[in-house]
């Protein structure tokens, strides 16, 4: 399950697992408060600040930050993060 958040230091959203939401286990698409500040792990690389040090120098390191959830969507339950351990929802598989 992804939950799309917006980070409440620089309005930017992002579709993350649900995993990444701090003591946070939904049981269904409806199990948020959209007004609730909800402590998120965000990658580096994904901060809109950019400065002279390079993201990749922090090596995998997560960040704490507020934010709101707007939305959930996807199968499956918490931790169930997809293929990959990326910020963004898996396109779906090309037609055969």
């Amino acid at each position: 399950m992804y939950a799309f958040v917006r980070f409440l230091e620089d309005n930017v959203c992002y579709a993350l697992p649900v995993s990444r939401v701090r003591d946070f286990s939904p049981t269904s698409q409806q199990d948020f408060d959209n007004q609730k500040v909800y402590t998120v792990y965000r990658n580096p690389e994904e901060a809109a600040d950019e400065d002279d040090e390079s993201p990749g120098e922090w090596g995998d390191r997560l960040l704490l930050h507020k934010a709101q959830i707007l939305a959930l969507a996807g199968e499956g339950g918490p931790g169930r993060a997809g293929p990959g351990r990326g910020g963004a929802v898996p396109p779906p598989p090309p037609p055969r």
